[in-house]
């Protein structure tokens, strides 16, 4: 736990695999602390938080607010409402995520996105397999908060002795809350900008009306209303200056993704063809899931704008340069 200006802190949590962290915040109130974000849930955070609280003593934490659903995110927001007696508060499209849809089966959920998967011609390998059914999510977060706060777009919420805008765009996640103060110049960016990655956007129903990706980058005039000099708080790497370059390089690594599918695309491409042209290494089950559903999100972008049409062939999707 590190403290940063105005006596807000950085804590920074693990979190399995590459990504290796997360980073939440704690924000100073009259008679505690809201917290951004919450961490995995997993045992490793749990046992992080229990230091960090009596850390905190005899001040508590108040409110909790989360970003989105995303587990390294969401996954100790029940916990922590519970052991801390906080409410939490979130959009109620990332709640709604985080509910899961009751009525579908998990085998019937596995069942269509491997048809998905395979009508884009990516064979489903005995290690992807698993990941399917959306199962996993529940064995990584605390449970679910018996009730939430709900946050609006351009809400302002006062903590302490400033205030925070809300900033709900979608793309990573259809609700995705940032928060940004003017008196202070911090953004807490939550997912949408990072550092020295790009978040994942993905498109995972075909049959939707989605564009994730125009969503995100449309959002970005938003961001670039702030300053140029706001001081940046991700939720993956380091406090950063400099949010209109980093913007510039976000667009810029989509364009050339855009592009780089368009010359493929000279002759008809299923989206499995193109996940090793947009990422040249090598991929593990889940990463290689992401970037399908990256693929499917860039190839959703070029239709709607007119550059591809879809073909099929030999059963499968196919995709090439409109005529």
């Amino acid at each position: 736990m590190a403290e940063l200006r105005d006596g807000v802190r950085w804590i920074r949590l693990p979190v399995p695999g590459g990504l290796s962290h997360i980073n939440v915040w704690l924000l100073p109130e009259n008679n505690g602390w809201t917290l951004v974000d919450t961490g995995m849930g997993i045992d490793a955070v749990r046992e992080a938080w229990e230091g960090l609280i009596d850390e905190l003593r005899p001040e508590r934490i108040i409110r909790i607010i989360v970003t989105h659903h995303h587990p390294d995110h969401f996954g100790q927001a029940a916990w922590l409402a519970r052991r801390c007696g906080a409410e939490v508060w979130m959009t109620d499209a990332e709640f709604d995520c985080a509910i899961g849809p009751r009525h579908i089966d998990p085998a019937d959920r596995a069942r269509r996105r491997r048809d998905q998967m395979e009508n884009n011609g990516l064979a489903v390998s005995d290690d992807i397999a698993p990941f399917l059914k959306g199962t996993g999510y529940r064995r990584i977060i605390s449970g679910i908060p018996e009730r939430i706060r709900p946050i609006r777009d351009e809400e302002i919420i006062s903590i302490g002795d400033q205030h925070w805008r809300v900033i709900v765009t979608s793309g990573h996640a259809p609700g995705h809350a940032a928060l940004y103060c003017e008196a202070n110049g911090m953004l807490i960016s939550g997912d949408h900008v990072l550092p020295t990655i790009s978040p994942n956007i993905s498109l995972w129903s075909e049959g939707s009306e989605a564009d994730p990706l125009d969503d995100s980058l449309r959002s970005f005039a938003r961001f670039r209303q702030l300053p140029a000099e706001s001081f940046v708080l991700p939720s993956h790497g380091r406090v950063f200056l400099g949010l209109h370059d980093r913007l510039d390089e976000l667009q810029a690594e989509h364009d050339a993704a855009l592009d780089t599918a368009l010359a493929a695309c000279e002759s008809p491409q299923t989206a499995a063809d193109l996940i090793p042209v947009l990422f040249p290494r090598r991929l593990d089950a889940l990463n290689t899931l992401l970037a399908f559903g990256e693929t499917m999100a860039h190839l959703r972008y070029l239709q709607r704008n007119g550059s591809l049409s879809q073909i099929s062939a030999d059963g499968k999707t196919h995709y090439r340069l409109a005529s």
